[in-house]
């Protein structure tokens, strides 16, 4: 090495490596990292004294300090530390490695009924632009849309949809408590009510995210899916709906301190007396009898009555003031209910209560079905919650009850009947006489779902989403309805189409997560995906890689299995555990074009590590929050995942006004449209351009769309943007609309115009292929389409190039698209417009003009 180069420096997609090193480079590289190191730190009572420990670095260097790395992102820091100490750039002897842009592959494929949200264009656009580093930090599977008057399950009670902030812990489906990483503000948005089976319901919005259970599908794969509440209501339209949602697991709360034993008051509730001097109990049964007298409060006793089932309490007066606390003393049959702090406690002690309650007024039959029955209508609806809370069913009925007075039958009070249903009918009693009849096999506890029976309208309300930090992204909302939470990811890969990897963590790579959504959604055959986990899997695809012999063309590596295999050459150990190459080769070797790393906020050093050593094409970052309360993680994400490349959705829903233009043509039969009896707009398009009495009308036409929908509301920065099929198209139209319009810049944009013919013309000619993805045009207020296109995807695409528009008096966005009534094609890819836009449109109106070619 010539003595005036201090290093060799290697330049790649994600990192720069110094090797090579002089002393004086080297000691100066290891001054910078100084700045790149993460201390524990605080106070030791024991010592009385601060303590301040390295943790981790933020560089990567072998054990035997051959070379350092640092992020890409850091080159300039470095050299300008070098430079400062004397080392200039020209003193370095730097090369710049560009990656291969991986093995193209042909297997990936959305359906065209699945399509992205309105807000994820815009982040599947920023993936798609080019770039190495992509970075959303979307919340996963956000959309949990409900008016703020909705109620939120938080440990020990309730908080409004409104009252929810970033950090507040609420309830989790399976008992935990999971926490909100982000709330975003809806507006005034139309609100439905989901009502179920048992009578409860929830309000939520249309693009509400729900994890439902199809019965009616006869792919058990496809049964249980995550969906909004707009496909449930289509699913409910289908003949013989069955619709279902998970019910809870109960919550399992804290352990409270209650007065009186909750078994014990659920008895009480049930057979007790509360208005007399003191109260008293009514049981026939021995095994009740016994249970009660061992959980009295101390000092009181139960003494057995003379008929053997009016039963008296000694020290009575003493049971008297633990009901006067409750609120229960003087409470006739009518009137009981269950104390809030009962109905907040622990699981176990919910669960106690409950069966005081059904051990003495609950019954059960030979098949399970179980009822509660009270004359107390307050007392029903607790019941109601305290078996919803605990995971179950429960539904109240009302019927009027009679006497016999004196030989005439008389109305009595009205008596309410909660029919109870729960995974576990043996959970529920204790008393031997009732056990026995309890089957938890039997056909309504296996596999217990909550149907969901209508979904209505109900109001224009305001609205907000929620995100949350749970795995399965689910949250309890109102009555104890499970409510949902990768789909922007997978719609790029499928676009770039490059042999993919992914790295995740290992606990996300399952059926029901990864896997399911790569081989279900992405519709990646199971042979053509391989999931890495352990270094023999990592070595076997490696040598797969080198050998030429790699098959797969989507590949999941587990992030532990990632970091085994940077330990390995950071410890000097490559060769004794077989691996036969560096990990910045890997991507080379295994001819990858794309990596996507999930949850890159999880376990963030690791995945920091991962651009030290990795050298791909173009990498997808995702995270549901990119902000932590450690400020030099907070610096080191920022060099990580800079500002300028993430992006996060705009979930303020719809905001783009849609307009059908329908035309009239004349002799129609004249004009080729058809090829293979498929529809065809390239022929279309040259049929029209053959004549020119009909070319010369269809351009008047939209050169009339022009001036009116666009030039006469028109404000300045405002452009518009239209569609054709062909490039002969686009070219014709440029040429008669441009002397038209010579106040303002028109041209045509296809493949081999210069990229500023797009982005600073007034009004561009374009194609779908040039321009309908993965541009962002500031300032677009208009565009039409006159293409007649079938395909959702590209519908929705083309729809995604308005974005919201700011600073401008007239805010709204325009969609126009041209439709001929003449031709059957135009008509029904019209009516699939219509259906693939109306979750994604503010309005949608068709308009029948007078225009005819």
């Amino acid at each position: 090495m010539p003595t005036q180069y201090y290093a060799h420096v290697d330049v790649k997609s994600h990192h720069v490596r110094f090797h090579t090193m002089m002393p004086e480079c080297k000691r100066a590289l290891y001054e910078f990292c100084e700045r790149l190191i993460d201390y524990d730190q605080g106070y030791d009572p024991r010592t009385h004294s601060y303590y301040k420990i390295p943790k981790r670095v933020f560089a990567a260097s072998p054990h035997d300090r051959r070379e350092l790395r640092f992020h890409i992102n850091q080159f300039k820091q470095v050299l300008e530390h070098l430079n400062v100490l004397g080392i200039k750039t020209d003193n370095l002897k730097i090369e710049h490695y560009v990656p291969i842009e991986g093995e193209d592959v042909d297997s990936f494929a959305i359906d065209d009924s699945i399509q992205p949200y309105e807000y994820q264009l815009p982040v599947i656009d920023h993936f798609l632009t080019p770039g190495v580093s992509k970075t959303t930090n979307a919340p996963t599977g956000s959309g949990k849309m409900q008016p703020l008057d909705s109620l939120i399950k938080v440990p020990g009670g309730w908080k409004t949809m409104g009252e929810i902030q970033v950090g507040d812990k609420i309830t989790a489906p399976d008992g935990l408590h999971t926490f909100v990483n982000g709330v975003f503000p809806q507006g005034e948005m139309q609100i439905y009510k989901v009502t179920f089976a048992d009578g409860r319901s929830t309000e939520v919005g249309g693009e509400h995210l729900w994890k439902m259970f199809i019965a009616n599908y006869h792919d058990v794969d496809r049964r249980w899916r995550i969906g909004t509440t707009f496909e449930m209501m289509r699913e409910l339209k289908r003949s013989q709906p069955r619709v279902y949602i998970p019910l809870i697991q109960p919550e399992q709360g804290t352990f409270k301190e209650l007065p009186i034993h909750p078994w014990t008051l659920g008895a009480m509730l049930g057979d007790g007396s509360l208005t007399n001097t003191t109260p008293a109990f009514s049981t026939t049964y021995t095994d009740i009898f016994h249970k009660l007298s061992t959980l009295l409060p101390e000092h009181v006793t139960l003494h057995c009555g003379a008929d053997g089932r009016s039963n008296s309490f000694g020290n009575g007066h003493v049971f008297r003031e633990y009901f006067k606390q409750l609120g229960l003393w003087g409470c006739r049959s009518a009137d009981k209910f269950i104390p809030k702090m009962y109905l907040e406690a622990s699981v176990e002690q919910r669960y106690e209560l409950l069966q005081g309650l059904m051990d003495t007024d609950g019954a059960i039959d030979v098949n399970s079905t179980m009822d509660y029955s009270s004359v107390s209508e307050q007392l029903a609806k607790d019941v109601q919650y305290l078996v919803r809370s605990l995971g179950g069913i429960a539904k109240i009925s009302k019927r009027q009850t009679y006497y016999t007075y004196k030989g005439e039958k008389k109305p009595g009070q009205p008596s309410y009947r909660v029919n109870i249903r729960h995974p576990k009918p043996s959970s529920l009693f204790t008393v031997s006489h009732k056990l026995e009849r309890a089957n938890d096999d039997n056909q309504y506890a296996k596999g217990l779902k909550l149907k969901v029976v209508s979904i209505e309208p109900s109001r224009m309300a305001e609205a907000q989403c929620i995100s949350v930090t749970h795995k399965d992204h689910l949250y309890v909302t109102d009555d104890f309805v499970v409510t949902h939470n990768t789909m922007m990811s997978l719609w790029s890969t499928m676009v770039i189409k490059k042999r993919t990897v992914l790295v995740v963590p290992a606990k996300y790579i399952t059926e029901g997560k990864w896997i399911g959504d790569i081989t279900k959604t992405l519709n990646v055959p199971r042979d053509k995906l391989c999931v890495v986990k352990g270094s023999k899997a990592m070595r076997t695809i490696i040598d797969l890689g080198l050998a030429d012999e790699m098959d797969y063309d989507f590949i999941i590596i587990s992030a532990t299995t990632m970091y085994n295999f940077y330990k390995a050459y950071e410890e000097g150990r490559m060769e004794e555990e077989g691996y036969n190459c560096d990990p910045d080769e890997l991507y080379t070797v295994i001819k990858a074009g794309l990596r996507i790393i999930d949850e890159v906020h999880e376990n963030f050093h690791l995945n920091y590590m991962q651009d030290l050593y990795g050298h791909v094409a173009k990498t997808i970052y995702m995270s549901a929050t990119l902000v932590s309360d450690n400020s030099f993680i907070n610096s080191m994400l920022e060099v990580a995942y800079p500002v300028g490349e993430r992006i996060t959705p705009d979930y303020d829903g719809k905001y783009i006004a849609c307009t059908a233009l329908t035309y009239r043509c004349n002799k129609v039969e004249l004009l080729s449209h058809k090829r293979r009896k498929m529809y065809s707009q390239m022929l279309f398009e040259a049929s029209i351009l053959k004549k020119k009495f009909r070319s010369e009308a269809y351009a008047e036409m939209i050169y009339d769309i022009v001036l009116n929908e666009y030039i006469s509301i028109r404000e300045p920065g405002q452009k518009m943007m239209i569609f054709a099929d062909t490039i002969e198209m686009c070219t014709f139209l440029a040429n008669f609309i441009k002397p038209r319009l010579t106040d303002l810049t028109v041209n045509r944009f296809v493949g081999e115009d210069p990229d500023e013919y797009l982005y600073e013309s007034d009004v561009v000619i374009t194609t779908p292929k040039s321009a309908g993805t993965a541009v962002d045009i500031k300032g677009l207020k208009v565009t039409l389409l006159t293409s007649a296109i079938g395909s959702r995807q590209l519908n929705a695409q083309i729809l995604g190039r308005l974005r919201k528009l700011k600073g401008f008096k007239d805010n709204v966005p325009r969609f126009f698209y041209l439709v001929c009534e003449d031709i059957d094609s135009h008509v029904k890819y019209h009516e699939r417009k219509l259906a693939t836009f109306s979750d994604k449109v503010k309005t949608h109106r068709t308009l029948q003009t007078a225009y005819v070619i």
